[in-house]
This record gives C-alpha cells, sequence and structure tokens, in this order.
C-alpha cells in the first residue's frame, strides 16, 4: 500500500509539474500574442493617420495646383507639394503593408497555437 501511494503521489507530483509549465508556456504564448496584437494596432493606427494626412496635402496640393493654373507665371508652383505627397503616400502604404503584415502574423501565430493545444 505505501508503495502505491508513493507511486500515485510520484505521478501527481510529475503531471502537476507538466501542467505547470504547460500553463506558463501558454501564459507566455498570450503575452506575445498581445504584444504582437498591441504592434498591429499601433500600425494601423499609424496608417489611418498617414492616411488623413495624404488625403489632407492631396487637397492642399489641388488648390494650389489651381491657384497655379490661374498664374501661368509659376506652373512649377505645386511641384513641391506634389513630391511631399507622393512620399506621404509611399508612407502610408508601408504603414498599411507593416501593419497587415503584423496583423497577419499573429493570425497565424495564434492559429498555431490553438492547433498545438
Amino acid at each position: 500500500r505505501d508503495t502505491i501511494k508513493r507511486k500515485a503521489n510520484e505521478f501527481i507530483t510529475m503531471k502537476r509539474a507538466e501542467w505547470s509549465s504547460q500553463i506558463a508556456e501558454r501564459d507566455k504564448s498570450i503575452a506575445d500574442l498581445t504584444q504582437r496584437l498591441a504592434q498591429a494596432e499601433a500600425a494601423a493606427f499609424r496608417s489611418q493617420e498617414l492616411e488623413r494626412q495624404l488625403a489632407a496635402a492631396n487637397d492642399r496640393l489641388r488648390c494650389l495646383e489651381s491657384q497655379s493654373g490661374e498664374e501661368h507665371h509659376q506652373p512649377w508652383a505645386g511641384l513641391g507639394l506634389a513630391s511631399a505627397a507622393a512620399g506621404m503616400a509611399a508612407a502610408a502604404v508601408t504603414a498599411a503593408d507593416a501593419a497587415a503584415t503584423a496583423d497577419t502574423t499573429a493570425a497565424a501565430h495564434a492559429s498555431q497555437q490553438q492547433q498545438q493545444q
């Protein structure tokens, strides 16, 4: 009886340690996913902000282009702003790509974690 009781206690102790380890791994995975989600949300917010800035720059560019059309002696008046708007557009696309990549990576990681469980 003592041997059976001792073996049962050893088995229970071993299983508790195993389960504790699995729980710790899952907690770490959840923390990692939470961090990645926060990064993706921040990238999405930055992307939206860049899109707003790009829209404002495009509005200003249209305004300057209409003014430069009226001022035939300065047809290049809107070129600097056009260049800035193009740069902002490229930055917005890059930020949107980064946000999409972060979302995809977080979703894939979450799916992988669920499959492992």
